[in-house]
């Protein structure tokens, strides 16, 4: 089989790997990599004799020449191709603008903005995905019109003196969802340009999640994880099936997003109450411990009422609420990131017990958390 994929992220590196670890399960796999930029022509040979192909199809050129080929295709690109029905495993794009919302949201941040690609309709639905969240909870999101949607070539300069002019002129504290990470980099060399302070003055979330790319940014940049290594083991199962001539599935295969990766560049939270902002930081930093409501108010001067209220005002749920949702997500986040063991997560993720784990995430999520791993890592 081919595998015809941009691996000049991490997203489509994770993507091989996924396709990697299920031919391993085949055992007969020969698999030809091609790692190429998403410009560059169509690179197989010829010679070229496998039984199937995994490819980023970004373009109508590129799905007729693969297509011309007579072979099984899986696309892993979340760009539908008009006139070419090719099977698809990708992102579920609103999944993930509704996830980057939310957690936005959750960093008490009020005001909203987005920064990315326009130029393709599945990158102009995830934009359009994100602000029609934030418009569901009661908030306006602005959006910068980066000149990609027309195919407009517009000067890097240019563009980043636009950018750093529209920042300075957004409303403070501002979270702003900028797709891909590169453009997220971008965001933040304009703040610094604009002696804008990330993330107190610009909370900025990458829309992926290139560890490189986030890890060496100054402060570090938060993303949201993909799940591009499930997507390509998904694609591969569904390759076989269609090379056994299986019929191809009538809808896209959609995979969600793991979650959202956290570092500097939104590492604040944006509310007026310091009572609040203090005792949700207590809370963050004790994340690691089975704590309760008596804990925190121990870290504020206000009565356990008093606190409910002012949670309620400002974050729309209450204490306790809180701790569940810092101790569930840093749960989440174990059961993806390492191999330790359902009680050693629960323990470090201040839930105190495994079953006290199981009936907090079947409660949420719909899954214990054994299967929530399975289903994240395509088990």
């Amino acid at each position: 089989m081919a595998v015809v994929v941009d691996t000049t992220d991490e997203w489509g590196r994770s993507i091989v790997r996924g396709i990697g670890k299920y031919a391993r399960t085949c055992g007969s796999w020969r698999i030809w990599l091609w790692s190429w930029g998403r410009r560059a022509p169509m690179p197989l040979p010829v010679t070229w004799g496998g039984h199937g192909i995994i490819a980023g199809v970004y373009n109508h050129d590129l799905a007729k020449t693969l297509t011309a080929i007579k072979k099984p295709i899986v696309n892993i690109s979340a760009a539908r191709i008009q006139d070419m029905d090719l099977p698809r495993v990708t992102t579920d794009i609103r999944a993930a603008a509704r996830l980057a919302a939310e957690y936005m949201l959750d960093c008490g941040l009020r005001h909203f903005a987005y920064y990315g690609l326009h130029r393709d309709i599945y990158i102009q639905n995830y934009c359009r995905e994100f602000v029609n969240a934030l418009g569901k909870a009661g908030y306006e999101c602005r959006v910068f019109d980066s000149g990609d949607e027309t195919g407009t070539s517009v000067d890097s300069d240019v563009r980043q003196r636009a950018l750093t002019c529209w920042l300075k002129a957004l409303p403070k504290p501002v979270g702003v969802l900028a797709w891909p990470t590169q453009y997220a980099r971008q965001v933040v060399h304009a703040c610094n340009e604009a002696e804008l302070v990330v993330p107190e003055q610009v909370a900025v979330l990458a829309g992926d999640e290139d560890n490189v790319l986030c890890d060496v940014c100054y402060p570090s940049l938060s993303g949201v994880a993909l799940n591009s290594e499930r997507i390509g083991y998904e694609a591969a199962a569904l390759l076989e099936k269609l090379m056994q001539g299986r019929r191809q599935p009538k809808k896209p295969i959609l995979i969600e997003p793991v979650g959202v990766v956290a570092r500097q560049s939104t590492d604040t939270l944006a509310v007026d109450d310091a009572d609040v902002a203090r005792a949700v930081a207590f809370i963050r930093d004790n994340v690691t411990r089975p704590i309760g409501v008596e804990d925190v108010l121990r870290s504020v001067s206000l009565s356990r009422r008093r606190l409910e209220l002012r949670f309620r005002d400002v974050l729309g749920r209450t204490p306790a609420d809180e701790i569940r949702r810092v101790h569930l997500e840093r749960a989440k986040q174990l059961l993806v990131e390492t191999n330790m063991s359902v009680p050693a997560v629960a323990a470090g993720s201040g839930f105190g017990s495994s079953e006290y784990l199981a009936r907090i995430f079947k409660r949420n999520i719909g899954l214990t958390p054994y299967k929530y791993r399975c289903k994240v890592h395509g088990r």
